[in-house]
């Protein structure tokens, strides 16, 4: 008897999951950065324009083929948590490849001009490392 239920449970892991079937996406990574920039446009460098430049250095290294890349402004999925250090963005790859992805990574924030100012636009992050995971489009 337990010999039969070994044999069934056993059979039941081997069965493929419809998640099995899914692409898998191609994660990429980079570290040691150590480049930031400011939360707001209007002061520079300005801290998307430091993590585009990163996503394209990586995206060249690997070489992956693109044409350029966009982080939607106020995407869908866009944080930079500076009390937990950690930032996540979408963007998408335009070329010939169609690709859209998601970048994340470790940094500090520095809150010296803040702290005297209170201008949110006064906060510099600085990222340390940074994965990308990259889909097809469908």
């Amino acid at each position: 008897m337990f010999g039969l239920k070994f044999k069934i449970w056993k059979f039941s892991c081997l069965k493929k999951k419809e998640s099995d079937n899914l692409p898998k996406p191609i994660v990429l990574e980079l570290t040691d950065i150590y480049e930031g920039g400011y939360l707001c446009s209007r002061k520079k460098p300005f801290i998307d324009d430091v993590i585009e430049e990163n996503i394209k250095y990586i995206l060249k290294k690997n070489k992956i083929p693109f044409d350029d890349i966009v982080i939607p402004p106020g995407g869908a999925l866009y944080e930079i948590d500076i009390e937990n250090g950690t930032y996540q963005l979408e963007f998408e790859v335009l070329g010939k490849t169609d690709y859209y992805g998601t970048a994340y990574g470790h940094g500090i924030a520095d809150l010296s001009k803040y702290q005297k100012t209170k201008d949110e636009c006064d906060i510099y992050f600085e990222i340390y490392d940074m994965t990308i995971e990259l889909n097809k489009k469908e």
